[in-house]
């Protein structure tokens, strides 16, 4: 490896071999230069050991962009990708979500939260495209995604899909959903324009990838749906306990 590329001065590996010497010796005579070798001693050794060790299992960034490509039928390499989500209790305080990942990497910076405002707060196909629709017209939010991650079924994709279209907007959509018709309950790929659902092994990366962002999707969604209500019932409660005996609201 050394031979074509600039010698560092410090190596180091994930343990002490006694044959350092012997590296450390042929570095000098074959690039005139002193490098010395060691294993991970100390706390900060340790942690870049760590890391190189899980750079080795992360996907390229790179080839997992043409993955998506191919595997889901894009337009084009995708670099923002957003999920959504709904979470509510019975109908009350339904909350959508946007969750983003900037090359496959989350930027919680930028995720949304969108207390829904229609009336239909019992439809989450609604209320999916509701939030869809809020996003897609806030020019706040820039920019575009190159593809939008729903978490449900046919019925919800295509309330994203009809979105778009009422927009005039072009942005590759799918949908992933829990297979009810499967004993195991399998996630499913859906996309546009396909009645069966995309053939896409759960081992393979790009499923890995979008259970990731829809696991992170609902998350969120969850956790945001409860600050609400939490919110709204201590509301709730300091206005019954300023009640004035005989009065009622």
């Amino acid at each position: 490896y050394y031979d074509t590329r600039a010698l560092p001065d410090e190596i180091i590996l994930t343990e002490e071999l006694d044959d350092f010497p012997v590296f450390e010796k042929h570095f000098k005579e074959t690039k005139q230069k002193t490098v010395k070798l060691y294993g991970p001693r100390s706390k900060v050794g340790r942690e870049m050991v760590r890391l190189a060790i899980e750079n080795l299992h992360e996907p390229e960034p790179v080839l997992l962009d043409e993955a998506f490509k191919r595997a889901l039928h894009m337009t084009k390499n995708p670099i923002r990708i957003e999920a959504y989500d709904i979470s509510h209790t019975h109908g009350k305080n339904p909350t959508g979500v946007m969750v983003v990942f900037q090359g496959f990497t989350m930027a919680k910076n930028a995720y949304r939260v969108f207390h829904i405002r229609g009336e239909s707060t019992m439809d989450d196909v609604a209320m999916m495209g509701e939030v869809l629709r809020r996003r897609l017209t806030d020019k706040k939010i820039v920019p575009f995604p190159d593809l939008i991650v729903i978490d449900g079924g046919k019925g919800h994709l295509s309330a994203g899909v009809k979105i778009l279209r009422d927009l005039d907007i072009a942005i590759d959509i799918i949908s992933i959903a829990k297979d009810q018709r499967r004993k195991n309950m399998e996630d499913t790929i859906y996309l546009p324009n396909r009645k069966n659902p995309l053939p896409l092994a759960k081992s393979s990366s790009v499923m890995k990838e979008i259970v990731k962002m829809r696991d992170e999707a609902h998350r969120f969604a969850i956790s945001s749906h409860k600050r609400w209500k939490s919110r709204d019932d201590l509301a709730k409660g300091n206005s019954s306990q300023n009640r004035k005996p005989g009065l009622e609201n």
